[in-house]
């Protein structure tokens, strides 16, 4: 709890929380949690990542999700999700091979 804090994330008397502090207890939780394993680390910003890669995973408009991450066209999310969209056209491809053979 902020406990009126300006901060959303805070220590226990409303300070800020050091930025190594909070990366830190954010990569235990990710071990704690199978997501990563010890020794692995991500960074809050992965958190997006997985957000938009999930997004794509299920069938959401690319346009849909470069406004969601705010991205001023849907260039620069073709771009840096490439991978995730070659992986849907495989699964297409192999999709479309069930159902015609």
């Amino acid at each position: 709890q902020s406990n009126g804090s300006e901060y959303v994330i805070c220590t226990k008397d409303g300070a800020q929380v050091n930025r190594h502090t909070f990366y830190n207890a954010f990569n235990r939780l990710l071990t704690h949690s199978q997501l990563i394993s010890k020794g692995d680390s991500r960074g809050v910003h992965s958190l997006r990542h997985t957000f938009a890669t999930m997004l794509f995973e299920n069938g959401c408009n690319v346009k849909v999700i470069s406004e969601l991450l705010g991205h001023s066209s849907t260039k620069t999310t073709e771009t840096v999700y490439i991978h995730v969209i070659q992986k849907l056209k495989a699964k297409a491809i192999n999709d479309l091979d069930k159902y015609c053979g």
